[in-house]
C-alpha cells in the first residue's frame, strides 16, 4: 500500500506541475498572471518531495510533505471546480484532476494521523 500512496502523491504532483506552465504560459497570451500559479507550483513541489520522502524515509516528519502540499494545490482547485460546476462548464478532465487533488488530500490527512508504536507492537 505504501507504492501506491507514494505513486498517488506523484500523479498529484505531476498534474500540479502540469497546470502551474499550462496556466503560465496561458498568461503569456494576454491573461493576467496571478499568484495562485505560483501556489499551485509550489504545492507541486512539496508533494513530489513528500513523494520522494514517502518512499525513501520512514521518519514521522516526512508525512507533512504530502499533507502540506495537498492542501496547497486544494486550496486552488477545489474552489476553481466549484466555480466550473457553477458555470456549467464541467468536463471529464477537470473532474478527474479535481478528484485526485481530492483524493490525495484524504489520503494526506488520513497517514498524517497514523502512529505506529514498535515497542508496543513487539509484546
Amino acid at each position: 500500500m505504501r507504492h501506491v500512496i507514494g505513486l498517488l502523491y506523484l500523479a498529484t504532483a505531476l498534474v500540479g506541475f502540469y497546470w502551474a506552465i499550462y496556466l503560465t504560459l496561458t498568461g503569456l497570451y494576454g491573461l493576467p498572471f496571478s499568484r495562485w500559479y505560483v501556489v499551485i507550483f509550489i504545492g507541486a513541489v512539496v508533494l513530489l518531495v513528500g513523494a520522494i520522502l514517502w518512499w525513501t524515509s520512514s521518519s514521522e516528519w516526512t508525512r507533512w510533505f504530502p499533507l502540506i502540499g495537498s492542501v496547497l494545490l486544494a486550496a486552488y482547485f477545489i474552489p476553481a471546480g466549484i466555480v466550473l460546476i457553477r458555470q456549467g462548464r464541467i468536463d471529464l478532465s477537470r473532474v478527474v484532476i479535481v478528484a485526485l487533488v481530492l483524493v490525495c488530500l484524504v489520503v494526506a490527512i488520513k497517514e498524517r494521523h497514523v502512529t505506529t508504536y514498535p515497542q508496543l507492537q513487539r509484546r
